[in-house]
């Protein structure tokens, strides 16, 4: 929902903060050392990297969440409960 797309497709805001220093909407730096996982980071586990969820600001049960690395190879799909 942060990301451009996001916001030309009208998606609220998500209440979900992610963990490192935010570039550009969407896209964060300082989130991992480099390594053979995510995106040529050292993450293994896509969901290591959030941070806070804030229900005041969107995050609820059944929120999809869907998370690329940066070179598009890896991605996941959840739903929060």
């Amino acid at each position: 929902s942060e990301h451009q797309a996001g916001k030309v497709l009208g998606w609220q805001d998500t209440g979900i903060k992610i963990v490192g220093r935010r570039s550009t909407p969407g896209r964060y730096f300082k989130v991992s050392e480099p390594g053979l996982g995510w995106g040529g980071t050292s993450i293994s586990d896509p969901l290591s990297i959030l941070g806070e969820w804030n229900a005041k600001k969107g995050a609820r049960p059944g929120l999809s969440l869907l998370m690329v690395s940066t070179t598009g190879e890896q991605f996941a799909y959840y739903e929060l409960d």
